[in-house]
């Protein structure tokens, strides 16, 4: 089954790296935290006050968004990610999601590259949508590998100052910040699958000095 490019419009619009405006935090604070909200729904929130890498995933049928980013105030690292893949069954996909901590080993990071090498160790969903009702039933899944490269090409710079809210099947992001981009060539794997689109999406970006803070929820299954 061919997903369709409504649904892979509305993963992109899900997925790029979610801000939500937080008060400041201390240094001595984490800068990755989960919590679970009363209804049962699973909260990540990332800071960010440094450098963050994006990319727009494609394989075949398989479409998604990556971010890698580094905290310079709490020197800790993140990861978040999705992308849906067809299923057997017509009319439903499946979404992968995942978003957490990694080891500062895990990202290199330098003024022109970034280099992501990582096994998850935080809890991956699989989230199955039939996308006629809006139905989604959600599993923890298997953790993911990923190998990723970004350099930047020099095509461009945006400095952005933006904030929206989207959702789709049992994930809402959240966005508002300010950050100036520069576009980078990617390539790696992700996953069993591997590609990049990044005439679409690829950057190298920086927060300049400011903090900004994704979140990522996960609604029960319903």
């Amino acid at each position: 089954m061919t997903i369709t490019k409504r649904l892979i419009l509305a993963l992109v619009a899900v997925c790029v790296f979610g801000l939500a405006p937080q008060p400041s935090l201390q240094p001595a604070q984490a800068s990755v935290t989960t919590t679970q909200a009363a209804n049962g729904a699973t909260v990540t929130r990332i800071k960010v006050n440094g450098q963050f890498s994006t990319t727009f995933l494609s394989s075949g049928d398989v479409r998604g968004i990556l971010t890698a980013s580094r905290d310079r105030v709490a020197n800790t690292s993140a990861l978040d990610f999705s992308w849906v893949q067809p299923t057997t069954t017509e009319n439903v996909v499946l979404l992968v999601q995942g978003a957490g901590a990694i080891p500062n080993s895990a990202l290199t990071m330098t003024s022109t590259s970034v280099h992501l090498a990582v096994t998850t160790s935080f809890p991956i969903f699989e989230c199955l949508i039939n996308t006629m009702t809006g139905e989604s039933t959600c599993a923890e899944g298997s953790p993911r590998s990923f190998d990723l490269t970004w350099v930047k090409n020099g095509l461009g710079s945006t400095t952005e100052k933006t904030t929206r809210r989207e959702t789709f099947g049992p994930v809402t992001t959240k966005f508002s910040g300010q950050f100036v981009s520069e576009t980078a060539d990617a390539a790696g794997t992700w996953g069993t699958f591997a590609g990049t689109d990044c005439f679409s999406l690829c950057n190298i970006s920086d927060t300049q000095s400011t903090t900004i803070i994704r979140e990522i929820t996960v609604a029960p299954s319903h």
